[in-house]
Order: C-alpha cells, then sequence, then structure tokens
C-alpha cells in the first residue's frame, strides 16, 4: 500500500496526454486512451487491492471525478469533450451534475448550526437553528438538513 500512496504527486502519469492534447480536439484522441483512463479509474478504486467483500471500496469512489473535472472545465471554456464508449460512462456515476445544484446554505440547518456557532459563539440546537432561519427567510421557506 505504502508504495502506491507514495506514487501521488511524481507527475501526471497516464494523465499527462490530456495535458499535452489539451489545445487540441478531445475527439481526435483515440477511445482505448479513454477506455485506460477508465479501467485506470477502476483499478484505483483500492489502496490495498481489496474487494468489495472487504468493504473498502466505497461507492461514490466509482464516480469518475478526475475526467468529470477535465470536461466540465472545457465544456465552460467551450472546448469540445470527448464522447466515452467505456461501460463506465454508461452508469449514473458518471453522469454530468446538473448545474445550479439547487443548494443553498442559507437553507442548510447543518450548515448553519456550524456557521452561526462559530460567528456568535454561542451554542445552538437543531430546532433553534430552524426556527431563526424561519424567522429570518419566512415559514415556507425550503429548509433541509
Amino acid at each position: 500500500m505504502r508504495e502506491k500512496v507514495m506514487q501521488y504527486g511524481k507527475g501526471l502519469g497516464i494523465y499527462q496526454r490530456i495535458v499535452d492534447e489539451w489545445d487540441n480536439s478531445f475527439q481526435e484522441i483515440e477511445q482505448d486512451y479513454w477506455n485506460i483512463l477508465c479501467e485506470h479509474h477502476l483499478n484505483g478504486l483500492s489502496l490495498t487491492g481489496s474487494t468489495r467483500e472487504k468493504e473498502e471500496f466505497i461507492s461514490y469512489g466509482l464516480v469518475p471525478m478526475e475526467l468529470l473535472n477535465v470536461f466540465k472545465v472545457r465544456k465552460k471554456l467551450g472546448l469540445d469533450i470527448p464522447e466515452i464508449k467505456h461501460e463506465l460512462f454508461h452508469t449514473p456515476m458518471a453522469t454530468y451534475p446538473i448545474l445550479p445544484t439547487g443548494y443553498d446554505e442559507k437553507f442548510d440547518v447543518r450548515f448553519q448550526l456550524i456557521e452561526r456557532t462559530i460567528k456568535e459563539k454561542k451554542r445552538f440546537t437543531i430546532e433553534e437553528i430552524m426556527a431563526q432561519i424561519k424567522e429570518e427567510y419566512g415559514e415556507g421557506s425550503d429548509i433541509f438538513y
């Protein structure tokens, strides 16, 4: 496991090509490269080589964030993104997040509990925070926690 952890920070490795080809069309990169990246992602889900039965895998680890983030930035810059044909990109784990998400921290009870406790240096209950949010933003506020 130590060897695998120590690999981090030693360059871009398998991802170097993404940087090298950044200004070019990603459509020109052969599908095999994207398949290799997907397999690399899937093979890297466990530092110890554990299997699912040993429960080291976490479900959100299946999300190929390193690729989704690259594609999200390229899309924002008006650059093309490739069509990935690997099975990983045909699962819900590889769907692009819907933006805006609709998240608003002012209605997040747990976030407000922490933020207000720090700012006011006073301990609050969840009920108190919910009451404060309703008082500030109205009874019909879409509060969540």
